[in-house]
């Protein structure tokens, strides 16, 4: 189980949006030392970039009892994200269950 809060997502989708760019599926990392999201810009293994970001981060909650890996498509997930927090949206909860199952919550600064 990993999960994490943020109360103000800005930061976080300015750093998920330079990374938006260089390619379609992104490699995820929990661990209990950090979260990290990696892109591999081109198709050799030698370049990867990647955020990561450390318990310090998230200002609530950040949990992670074991080393996970998991990836998404970035081309879903993040025009959904820079619009909800452009609209109001203001804090995040990311969770992943399993490797299967990820569940994302966006509130907006009322509730």
């Amino acid at each position: 189980m990993f999960v994490f809060i943020l109360d103000e997502i800005h930061s976080f989708v300015d750093a998920v949006s330079a990374l938006a760019g260089l390619g379609y599926v992104f490699n995820l990392k929990f661990s209990p030392e950090m979260f990290s999201i990696m892109a591999n810009p081109t198709p050799s293994p030698s370049c990867t970039i990647a955020l990561q970001l450390f318990p310090p981060f998230f200002n609530q909650q950040y949990s992670c009892q074991q080393l996970h890996y998991s990836w998404i498509y970035i081309n879903h997930f993040f025009p959904e994200m820079f619009h909800l927090e452009r609209t109001g949206f203001s804090s995040l909860t990311f969770s992943f269950a399993d490797s299967h199952h990820a569940d994302l919550t966006f509130c907006s600064r009322d509730g």
